[in-house]
């Protein structure tokens, strides 16, 4: 994924949200064109989308090009959580909170 089309289109199949849906709860019109490359989203615009997708304005842009510590197994771990429903996102984050409470105690 190196486009911001192809990010945008990514990020929105993954909320399982239609385009039209996106585009009356963020409030903007043209998101078609942005997925396809077509055109160039306005600063408040991409940062709505920004906020509403949970990663950054840098991320979106493929500025944030910074030398990663994380391993292969780690990497690919956060891609395919990436990939979950928000709600089955929290129940992850929960389990390793237990994990991470039981090791402590």
């Amino acid at each position: 994924m190196e486009s911001l089309g192809e990010k945008l289109t990514y990020l929105r199949n993954k909320e399982g949200i239609s385009q039209r849906k996106l585009m009356d709860l963020l409030q903007f019109e043209n998101l078609h064109k942005y997925e396809k490359n077509q055109r160039e989203p306005s600063v408040e615009i991409l940062k709505k989308l920004a906020l509403y997708y949970d990663v950054s304005t840098d991320w979106l842009l493929s500025l944030d090009n910074s030398e990663s510590d994380l391993s292969d197994y780690e990497i690919n771990f956060i891609e395919n959580f990436r990939k979950l429903k928000k709600e089955d996102q929290f129940k992850i984050e929960g389990m390793v909170e237990l994990k991470l409470a039981e090791m402590q105690g």
